[in-house]
C-alpha cells in the first residue's frame, strides 16, 4: 500500500475519534439525573459507549501498553470494536429518547436539540470510521488517481467541445425545447400549491378541544389536545389536488415533455453521431488498422446516449428541483421556527459531504469497471469477427474459456461497484433519517404546545423534507453521471479532436487528368520508423501504358499502390500524376481518377446491384441504369452466376461479401469496370480465381487496360507478360526493370522467378 495513503487514513481516524471522544465527555451533562432509587440504564450504557470510544482512541493514537491489553495493536479487531460501538450506541439512543419523552416543557426541546447534535455526529463518525477502516487506503489512492485538477480541466474541455450540441439546431427541435422549458416553469408553483392545499385539508379536519397549563419547577407551558372533526373536511381541495397531480410534473405535462423531448434528443444525438462518424470516415488507413472495430462502435453509441440522457435530466429534472429548493427554503424560513429550519439545513450539509465522499469512490470504481468492460467487449468482438480463423484452428473452446475468464475478473469489479452503491445508500439514509426524525419530533411538540404551528404544518414538513433533499440527491446524480459522461465523452473528445493523417491543403485544386502519366521520384516510405518498406524508388509509367510490379512477399509492391491512391503519405520524395503532386490536390479528385481492384475483394452487405453501383461517384449513382450494371457484370464474367441466385441482381451478398464464393468476388471487378477511370490499379486482381475464369478475366482486363495508364501487382508472372514494362522489387528497392523478354534475356531475379514458377507448374501438371 502507498505510505502516503496509509498516513492519510491514520490522520482521518485520529480526527474522527478525537472529535467523538470530546463529544462523549460532554454527553454526561446533557441529560438530567434520574431518581435516586432507580437504576439509570442510560448512564450505564453511556459508560460502555465511552469505553468503546476510548478503546478506539487508544488504537488510532497508538498507545502501545494499553493497546496490547485491549488486543487492538497493529489494527487487530478494529472493525469489531467499531461495530460494537455502533450496537451500544443504538441502545443508548433508545434509553435517551425514553428520558427525553419523560421531560415536559421547554426543557424537552432544549435537551432534544443537544442530543440531536451529538447523535448525528456519532452516527456520521461511526460510518466514517468503518468506511475508513475497511477502504480508507483504497479510497485515498483512488482519490489521488482522480487528479482533480486534470479532471476539472478535462471537464471544461469536454463541455467546450460538446457545447455546440447542447442547443438544438432544427426549428422543430427548438420549438419542442421551448415548450418543455415553459411546462417546467409552470410546474414550479404547482408543487408548492399542492403542499399548501394538503396542509389546509389536514387543518380543516382538526381542531383544538382543550388547553392545559402545566407548571413544573418554576416553568409553565401550555399543552393542547387535538381532535378530529370530519364535518369541515375540504373535499373540493382534495379534488383540486388530484387535478393538479394529473396535470403537473408527473401527469399530463410530464407526458407532453417526454413526447416533445424526443425531437430535441434526436437532433442533438443525431448531430453528434454524424459528426463522430464523419471523423471516423476521414481517418487514415493506419488509424483504422490500429483501432478495434467493436471498440469504436461501442464508444460511438454509448457516449452519445449518455450525453443526451444527461442533457435531458439536467433540463427537465435537476434544474427544476433546484428552483423548487429555493421556493421551499423560502417558505420554510417564513413559516417555521428557525430551529426547525436549522435542523433541515444542518442535515442537508452532512448529506452533501456524505454524497461527495461516496460519489468520488463510486466514480473511481465506475472508471475501472468501464475500462474492463471495454477490454472484454473488444476481445469478444475480435473473436466473432475472425470466426473463420477460430474454426480453422478449433479454438471455440479456447475463446469461450477466455471470455469466461474475462467475465470472472469483471465480476469482482462489479461487486465492488455495487457495494459502493449500497454503502452510499446506507450512509445517506442514516443522515437523512436522523435529521428528518429530529425536525418532525420538534415540530410535533410545537404543535402540541402553544406555538402557531398546526397539524397541517407537521404534514407539510414531510413534503418540505423531500423537496429539500431531492436537489441534493440530484446533485449526487449530476456528479456521478457527470463523471460517467466525461469518462465516456473522453472517447468522443478524442475522436472530435482527431486530425486526419491524410489532409487536403487549404484551397487544394482538383486533379486534372489529361493523359494519365504516373511518376515516382525518390520515394521512401515506412509503416514504422524501425523498418523502411520502400527506399528511394523512382520510375515512370507513360500515359496509356501498362506497368507491372513483381517481387517476393513483403517487397513493397502493394505499398506502391497504396501510396498512389494516397492511403498513406510518403516519407520522402514525390508522386506525380500528369506533373501534379498527389499531396497537393484533393483526395476526392485523386481517388475519383483511379480505379482499384484489390487483392481482398470486400463487398458490403447489400444487393449485388448496389455493390456494383458503388464504383460510381455519389452524384452519378442515380443515373446508372440496369443495363449499365449488367454490362459491367458481363465484362467481369459474373452475369451468368448472378442469374442463378433467387433474387438475381437484388440478392444480398452478406456481410463483407461472405455469401459469395471466391470466384464470384468478380463483383468487385465489375464495380471498377463501371467506374471507368483513366488510371487503373490491379492488386493481385485474379489471384482468388480458378485458372479457367482467370483466363477470361485476363482478356477482359487487357481490353480495359488499353489506352489507359495501368499498374498491375502480380504474383503469377504469366499474367503480366503483356505489360509494357515490368519492375522487380526486392527489399523495397528496384533491382530490375524492362519488358518480359528483356528481363528473361538478362537472366537476373525476374528470370529466376519465371523458371521457379515454370518448374512448379510442370510439377503440378505431372502430379495431376
Amino acid at each position: 500500500m502507498d505510505l502516503q495513503a496509509t498516513k492519510i487514513k491514520s490522520n482521518i481516524s485520529k480526527l474522527v475519534v478525537g472529535v467523538t471522544s470530546i463529544v462523549s465527555l460532554f454527553e454526561f451533562s446533557l441529560l438530567p439525573q434520574s431518581n435516586e432509587n432507580s437504576i439509570d440504564l442510560t448512564l450505564i450504557f453511556h459508560h460502555i459507549q465511552f469505553f468503546f470510544t476510548l478503546a478506539l482512541a487508544l488504537k488510532v493514537f497508538s498507545i502501545p501498553f494499553l493497546c496490547e491489553i485491549l488486543e487492538i495493536e497493529n489494527g487487530k479487531n478494529s472493525v469489531s470494536w467499531i461495530i460494537s460501538l455502533f450496537v451500544v450506541q443504538n441502545v443508548v439512543v433508545f434509553y435517551k429518547i425514553l428520558q427525553i419523552l419523560s421531560i415536559f416543557g421547554n426543557d424537552q426541546a432544549t435537551y432534544f436539540a443537544y442530543y440531536y447534535v451529538t447523535l448525528l455526529s456519532r452516527y456520521v463518525s461511526v460510518g466514517i470510521l468503518l468506511l475508513n477502516e475497511l477502504y480508507g487506503e483504497r479510497l485515498v489512492e483512488a482519490y489521488q488517481k482522480l487528479e482533480i485538477r486534470k479532471s476539472i480541466a478535462h471537464a471544461i474541455k469536454v463541455i467546450s467541445l460538446l457545447k455546440p450540441y447542447f442547443l438544438p439546431k432544427s426549428y422543430k427541435a427548438r420549438v419542442s425545447a421551448g415548450i418543455c422549458v415553459l411546462l417546467v416553469l409552470i410546474d414550479l408553483p404547482v408543487d408548492l400549491l399542492k403542499q399548501i392545499l394538503d396542509k389546509q385539508i389536514v387543518d380543516s379536519m382538526t381542531f383544538t378541544s382543550s388547553r392545559t397549563n402545566i407548571t413544573d419547577n418554576d416553568t409553565s407551558h401550555t399543552n393542547a389536545k387535538l381532535e378530529l372533526n370530519m364535518s369541515n373536511f375540504r373535499w373540493e381541495l382534495l379534488l383540486l389536488i388530484a387535478v393538479l397531480k394529473l396535470s403537473s410534473r408527473y401527469g399530463m405535462t410530464h407526458t407532453i415533455r417526454t413526447y416533445l423531448w424526443r425531437n430535441v434528443e434526436s437532433d442533438s444525438e443525431g448531430r453528434l453521431q454524424v459528426e463522430i462518424y464523419t471523423k471516423l470516415q476521414h481517418q487514415s488507413v493506419r488509424w483504422h488498422l490500429e483501432q478495434g472495430t467493436g471498440g469504436r462502435l461501442t464508444k460511438l453509441q454509448s457516449a452519445s446516449s449518455y450525453f443526451t440522457y444527461f442533457l435531458k435530466q439536467m433540463l427537465l429534472k435537476v434544474i427544476p428541483e433546484w428552483l423548487t429548493l429555493y421556493v421551499s427554503i423560502t417558505h420554510l424560513t417564513v413559516r417555521y421556527p428557525w430551529k426547525i429550519t436549522s435542523i433541515v439545513l444542518v442535515t442537508t450539509g452532512f448529506l452533501v459531504v456524505a454524497k461527495f465522499i461516496m460519489s468520488t469512490w463510486k466514480t473511481s470504481l465506475e472508471k475501472i469497471n468501464k475500462k474492463d468492460s471495454n477490454e472484454k467487449m473488444k476481445k469478444s468482438v475480435d473473436a466473432l469477427l475472425n470466426y473463420e480463423t477460430v474454426k480453422y484452428f478449433c479454438k471455440e473452446r479456447y475463446e469461450v474459456d477466455r471470455f469466461k475468464e474475462a467475465f470472472q475478473e469483471s465480476k469482482l469489479l462489479k461487486f465492488n461497484s455495487h457495494f459502493a452503491n449500497t454503502m452510499s445508500w446506507f450512509l445517506e439514509n442514516v443522515v437523512r433519517m436522523v435529521g428528518q426524525t429530529a425536525a418532525k419530533m420538534w415540530c410535533y411538540w410545537m404543535v402540541l404546545g402553544d406555538s402557531e404551528l398546526t397539524l397541517g404544518d407537521y404534514v407539510m414538513l414531510e413534503a418540505f423534507f423531500w423537496s429539500t433533499y431531492q436537489p441534493f440527491d440530484s446533485m449526487s446524480w449530476v456528479y456521478e453521471w457527470g463523471q460517467k459522461v466525461i469518462i465516456n465523452a473522453a472517447d468522443v473528445v478524442e475522436l472530435l479532436e482527431l486530425t486526419p493523417e491524410i489532409c487536403d491543403d487549404p484551397n487544394a485544386p482538383n486533379l486534372e487528368v489529361a493523359e494519365g502519366e504516373v511518376r515516382f521520384e525518390n520515394v521512401s516510405f515506412s509503416y514504422v520508423p524501425e523498418r523502411e518498406v520502400l527506399s528511394e524508388i523512382s520510375f515512370r509509367v507513360e500515359a496509356g501504358k501498362t506497368m507491372a510490379l513483381v517481387g517476393p512477399t513483403g517487397s513493397g509492391k502493394s505499398t506502391v499502390m497504396k501510396l498512389i491512391f494516397r492511403l498513406y503519405n510518403s516519407s520522402s520524395g514525390r508522386i506525380l500524376i500528369d506533373n501534379q503532386d498527389v499531396t497537393k490536390v484533393t483526395q476526392a479528385s485523386l481517388r475519383g481518377a483511379i480505379g482499384v481492384v484489390p487483392q481482398d475483394c470486400v463487398l458490403f452487405d447489400d444487393t449485388i446491384t448496389n455493390n456494383i453501383k458503388y464504383g460510381k461517384p455519389t452524384d452519378e449513382m442515380d443515373q446508372i441504369t440496369e443495363n449499365d450494371v449488367q454490362h459491367a457484370a458481363k465484362c467481369a464474367y459474373i452475369h451468368d452466376a448472378i442469374l442463378e441466385f433467387p433474387d438475381k441482381y437484388d440478392s444480398k451478398v452478406g456481410e463483407r461479401g461472405l455469401k459469395l464464393s471466391g470466384g464470384e468476388n468478380q463483383v468487385s471487378i465489375a464495380r471498377t469496370i463501371l467506374k471507368n477511370p483513366p488510371i487503373l490499379i490491379l492488386d493481385e486482381a485474379t489471384s482468388a480465381l480458378d485458372t479457367k475464369t482467370e483466363r477470361k478475366i485476363q482478356s477482359v482486363l487487357k481490353n480495359i487496360c488499353k489506352n489507359r495508364t495501368s499498374l498491375i501487382v502480380a504474383h503469377r508472372l504469366s499474367t503480366i507478360t503483356h505489360a509494357d514494362e515490368i519492375i522487380v522489387l526486392m527489399g523495397g528497392r528496384i533491382v530490375e526493370s524492362g519488358s518480359h523478354e528483356t528481363l528473361l534475356a538478362k537472366g537476373g531475379e525476374y528470370a529466376s522467378m519465371w523458371m521457379d514458377q515454370l518448374e512448379k507448374k510442370d510439377h503440378e501438371t505431372a502430379i495431376s
